[in-house]
């Protein structure tokens, strides 16, 4: 995997894509279901012509991998809770 050094977002289709920071928690939401408690890694192009937005599950231990170009994937911040 290559990490991607810029990431032009005019070319992307995933909603919310502009909130992603490194190591900030999300969940992530597709056509089929939602993906709670990731932790964003960082970009990696695949193939020369798909860019993935790649993440730690930190609840289960294993690392998700998600196509920006496709529309009906969705960016969801985790807010905080405040006690």
């Amino acid at each position: 995997m290559r990490p991607l050094p810029m990431l032009n977002l005019k070319h992307t289709s995933m909603k919310g894509i502009e909130l992603l920071a490194v190591s900030q928690e999300y969940t992530i939401r597709t056509e089929f279901r939602e993906y709670p408690n990731l932790v964003f890694t960082g970009f990696s192009v695949e193939n020369n012509d798909v860019t993935l937005a790649c993440f730690d599950d930190v609840q289960n231990g294993w690392e998700s991998f998600f196509d920006i170009s496709v529309p009906t994937n969705e960016v969801i911040l985790k807010q905080k809770e405040f006690s």
